[in-house]
């Protein structure tokens, strides 16, 4: 555990220094929110199962360029396609790696994303209650942990004052001007 005086020492503030100072701030939520729930979804965990079951020259392409990183990877190969339509060279064998890429990556978090009876939903909710302080919620994860926290808040509002985030898949209730884009 790191000492809180070296946080401070280093202008590394606890979030009840900010808080009563911020008006429903927006919220950035990493992996280290999901590890909470499981340790089954960290990065590495994800990365062993796609390894178990990729094509070998995967194995080649992450480790020429020492990355874990699926979307660094996916990044390099959409920009390798791009280049060769530039230069009018055929990207087939490109385009189906990204494909096979995509694919193994969903089918590697299918087989670790823990089952519906493995979630505690009193700790979610709990969860829930506490991000109500907060605006807008991103996540740069791929589980569907905060996804059940957006629909647990929405039951919490129909039985007291609560306000429920949604993922604007409902459009009367999305904000302002969204459905222009549906």
């Amino acid at each position: 555990m790191i000492d809180e005086k070296v946080l401070l020492d280093n202008k590394i503030y606890p979030w009840s220094v900010f808080r009563s100072k911020l008006n429903k701030p927006d919220l950035l939520l990493g992996n280290g929110f999901t590890l909470q729930f499981s340790s089954k979804l960290s990065y590495d965990s994800l990365f062993k199962i796609f390894l178990t079951k990729c094509n070998p020259a995967f194995i080649d392409l992450f480790n020429s360029f020492g990355t874990t990183n699926f979307e660094l990877i996916l990044k390099y190969l959409t920009t390798t396609s791009k280049i060769n339509s530039i230069l009018s060279i055929k990207s087939d064998k490109i385009n189906d790696a990204i494909n096979e890429l995509k694919e193994g990556l969903i089918k590697s978090i299918e087989q670790i994303h823990p089952r519906n009876s493995e979630i505690d939903f009193t700790k979610l909710k709990i969860i829930a209650e506490q991000l109500d302080y907060f605006g807008d919620i991103y996540t740069t994860n791929y589980d569907l942990y905060l996804y059940h926290i957006l629909m647990l808040s929405i039951d919490i509002s129909k039985t007291r004052r609560f306000i429920a985030y949604q993922d604007y898949f409902w459009g009367n209730q999305a904000p302002e001007g969204f459905n222009q884009f549906m």
